[in-house]
């Protein structure tokens, strides 16, 4: 009899950690893959002109794994005061080593027209000008794809180095 019942009980224990997942396994003996941390780290105006601002906005993307992480492909937008200033797609393969980091620059171009309202609420504003930048890439790790979006925003005067 009480071996119907150890066997039962290891059955309802069995059936219950399979209905929660193979993930929640893998984070409770350490095998999950954790999400890569990525940081807006800065701005670098390569050229102005009258028509535009071209710049290079640089990522950090931390890896936490014990594994080699991989994208090919980042999709970003770039938003301040409100609207949406630039956008792309970086297709590049990007490797971010076991427990390391990497560095991604993203080249963006704003209109003239922006640039302008910008450097005007730039020079009036004391302070409140964000730049926001929305950004997704999917990386493909030893478990499976994992998309990883970062919504970073940090002051625009900060940024440019104002």
């Amino acid at each position: 009899m009480k071996t119907r019942a150890i066997r039962f009980m290891v059955m309802l224990l069995w059936v219950g950690l399979g209905a929660t997942g193979c993930t929640y396994l893998q984070d409770l003996v350490g095998l999950g893959v954790q999400q890569p941390k990525v940081h807006l780290v800065e701005f670098n105006v390569t050229k102005v002109s009258l028509t535009a601002l071209e710049l290079i906005v640089s990522l950090r993307v931390d890896n936490p794994n014990n594994f080699d992480i991989n994208f090919d492909k980042l999709r970003y937008k770039l938003s301040a005061s409100g609207a949406q200033i630039a956008s792309g797609t970086l297709q590049q393969h990007i490797t971010v080593p076991s427990g390391g980091q990497a560095v991604v620059h993203l080249p963006l171009t704003v209109n003239g027209t922006n640039v302008l309202s910008l450097l005007h609420e730039l020079l009036t504003k004391s302070t409140g000008t964000y730049a926001l930048l929305a950004a997704a890439a999917d990386f493909d790790t030893p478990f499976g794809a994992m998309e990883v979006r970062i919504d970073e925003k940090k002051p625009l005067r900060k940024l440019l180095g104002f």
